[in-house]
């Protein structure tokens, strides 16, 4: 027989809130394993799971939607990981790039300071 706990059980043990648990729940994110005839959410074992990759994402900066589509796509942890590296390591060439403008500009308006 599988175990079930109520929302606030799970709220609880994952730390996530009753109201963050519903939004997901609305958005498809994170939905119970199960809900009563009574409209009570339940969640198992692969609840956890899920919400400990929901999180993970969260921390590195993925928004809901990316989180979302990930979730959907049933891609392996790997493939994300992969792909995350490459979009991360693109915007940091692109904030390097950046930073170099705003050096040189800099460094050309002290020039024009001292003519």
């Amino acid at each position: 027989m599988e175990k079930y706990l109520k929302i606030k059980a799970f709220s609880k043990l994952t730390g996530l809130s009753v109201r963050t648990l519903q939004y997901y729940d609305q958005l498809g994110l994170l939905q119970p394993a199960k809900v009563t005839e009574q409209g009570y959410r339940l969640y198992d074992d692969r609840s956890f799971s899920q919400a400990f990759i929901i999180g993970s994402l969260k921390r590195i900066g993925m928004p809901l939607s990316e989180i979302q589509e990930y979730l959907a796509q049933n891609q392996t942890l790997t493939a994300f990981v992969e792909a995350e590296k490459q979009r991360v390591e693109t915007e940091m060439m692109e904030l390097q790039l950046r930073l170099l403008k705003l050096t040189r500009i800099e460094q050309y308006l002290a020039k024009e300071q001292t003519v």
